[in-house]
């Protein structure tokens, strides 16, 4: 891995939901994370995010500390710079979807913030959208909303929860579209959780498959998934 990681992640959090993880990504790796139900992913998310305090461990991103608990160290969710789209959209509904959008660009002159949010949403190919509020949007128009909010906050890295599990081809295509260009300009690394192996050979760097809490195994995805006991696992057999 780099010498210098955009995310750098070491934590462990116990009881019956416990996780624990010793990772690092490099600006704009794009690292899969699959395992059974229940492995412990979405808790993976959580933690990064700052919605979930471990027990003990560090969080760097970006060169900033969000979590040492050695040095009593904790950053708040909201003064994390993170991309969340997690399977629960979290549109707020009396709002457009341009309006969802540009919420997240607080910190982007006013004049500015319009013209962004209508490129993100063109991007996605939400055009002609910008009026409609999460009510009148399909699931998969959603989904897209969430995720031009979340590169809206030009984040320091990118929490996907099954960002492609609602949505038709021609716009997992557009997704996957975006996801590549974050990882050729050097952009913020990126968490997929995903159950689709095709989803994590098209579009990861490496993957991590989680078992009861725990990373079994972290590599290329080829790599990994020749091996017998993560085909075990992932029940490939």
């Amino acid at each position: 891995m780099t010498a210098d990681p955009a995310l750098s992640l070491s934590f462990r959090r116990g009881g019956p939901a416990g996780v624990e993880a010793d990772l690092e990504l490099a600006p704009g790796e794009i690292l899969a994370l699959t395992g059974p139900s229940g492995a412990g992913k979405t808790t993976l998310l959580r933690v990064v995010a700052g919605l979930i305090r471990p027990g003990e461990g560090r969080i760097t991103c970006g060169g900033e500390i969000w979590l040492d608990t050695a040095a009593r160290i904790f950053v708040p969710p909201f003064r994390r710079r993170t991309g969340l789209v997690f399977q629960a959209y979290a549109l707020l509904p009396h709002m457009t979807a341009l309006q969802n959008i540009l919420m997240a660009m607080g910190d982007l002159p006013r004049e500015q913030r319009r013209e962004e949010g209508l490129r993100l949403m063109a991007a996605l190919g939400l055009s002609g959208l910008e009026d409609r509020k999460p009510a009148n949007l399909s699931g998969g128009q959603q989904q897209r909303v969430a995720m031009a909010r979340a590169l809206a906050r030009r984040p320091s890295v990118l929490l996907l929860d099954e960002p492609l599990s609602a949505v038709d081809r021609r716009t997992r295509r557009r997704i996957r579209d975006e996801l590549a260009a974050l990882r050729l300009t050097g952009g913020p690394p990126v968490l997929l959780v995903t159950h689709d192996l095709e989803e994590a050979a098209a579009l990861a760097d490496r993957i991590a498959v989680m078992e009861a809490g725990r990373i079994l195994r972290c590599g290329p995805v080829g790599d990994v998934l020749a091996d017998p006991q993560i085909v075990e696992v992932l029940d490939l057999g």
